[in-house]
């Protein structure tokens, strides 16, 4: 039988012998501040536009209005937040 030196020392405690080694790949996680913000669409993700929460007296309705709806994620953040949301 082989020796087990090749094998990193959390295989090693857990493996009588090779045939019994099964190697299983680590899932990511999801980012879950991320998932509460974002959403997924066919080709990009979605999130609602900030500044409408509180603090708005004498702000103009057309104003407001602006900052109503979704907003699209940037095309050069959609790298990262596939890998913050892999799973959605």
């Amino acid at each position: 039988m082989l020796p087990f030196s090749f094998l990193p020392t959390f295989y090693r405690a857990r493996c009588l012998n090779l045939t019994t080694l099964t190697i299983t790949r680590n899932l990511m996680k999801t980012h879950k501040g991320t998932a509460k913000r974002w959403r997924r669409t066919a080709q990009s993700f979605k999130r609602g536009i900030a500044g409408r929460n509180h603090g708005n007296a004498g702000w103009s309705r057309r104003s407001l209005k602006h900052l109503s709806g979704r907003k699209d994620a940037d095309p050069s953040y959609l790298r990262h937040l596939k890998r913050l949301m892999p799973y959605k």
